[in-house]
């Protein structure tokens, strides 16, 4: 999964501080936007959704557990 991002670093970082490991897009890239890449082929499904949360509250750290 492809998902844009402000900082490719920050992202990484705060993604790993969750226990979820990711790499920055930059080495996968040749022109597009900064962003990271995530590997989701062995996610089991009642992850998904805590992925889902954790990346949003790295991406938007205000709207951290405020729902949709």
């Amino acid at each position: 999964m492809w998902v844009p991002v402000p900082d490719e670093a920050a992202a990484v970082r705060g993604l790993l501080e969750r226990g979820w490991c990711v790499r920055a897009g930059a080495r996968y890239r040749l022109r597009s936007e900064p962003a990271i890449r995530i590997t989701i082929a062995e996610l089991l499904p009642d992850r998904a959704e805590r992925l889902a949360d954790d990346l949003r509250s790295v991406l938007e750290p205000g709207l951290a557990g405020r729902g949709p």
